[in-house]
């Protein structure tokens, strides 16, 4: 979604999807990373090395993403999809999480979990394997299995397997 970046993130159709979401009964939702825009993880040791280690300002930032970022996107998706928590599989990271000069919170989290946490969702991790199995049913019980799909969830900043979100790491794990 990239929610934050003025000329990638399309409010509109973005609302439009949570509405779509919301009104589908068996709509299921994929998170893949990206969620907010901010600096990309790989920009951060750049960054890091000019601000230093000052946790003062490592608080500071923390907060200012919370408000700007997490807060409001948490509360666009209960606004225009009050049942997504119920319809989501999880989210899993991206490469533009986290803080400016951390790759967590203080309390140990990125904004992706932060997002999550709010929104009653799982944290699925840079990458998921995801079953999914259909049953027939008699009634109000299952009967049997009969269709599974599996869904591989990764962000996949690499396909080298040498980034720890790269989809062939994520294969071979």
């Amino acid at each position: 979604m990239h929610y934050g970046d003025r000329k990638g993130h399309d409010a509109p159709l973005w609302k439009d999807f949570l509405q779509e979401v919301h009104q589908t009964d068996n709509a299921m939702v994929f998170g893949l990373g990206d969620y907010l825009d901010f600096t990309r993880t790989t920009y951060r040791p750049l960054i890091q090395n000019v601000w230093g280690e000052d946790e003062k300002v490592k608080d500071e930032w923390d907060t200012m993403l919370m408000e700007t970022y997490v807060y409001p996107f948490a509360d666009i998706v209960r606004k225009y999809c009050p049942s997504f928590s119920k319809k989501c599989a999880g989210f899993v990271e991206g490469n533009h999480h986290g803080t400016l000069l951390s790759k967590q919170f203080s309390n140990g989290h990125t904004s992706t979990e932060e997002i999550c946490h709010l929104l009653g969702i799982d944290y699925l991790g840079l990458s998921a394997w995801i079953r999914l199995t259909k049953y027939r049913s008699l009634s109000t019980e299952r009967t049997c299995a009969s269709n599974n799909l599996n869904v591989v969830l990764n962000h996949s900043t690499s396909s080298s397997g040498t980034l720890p979100a790269s989809l062939a790491l994520a294969m071979r794990s």
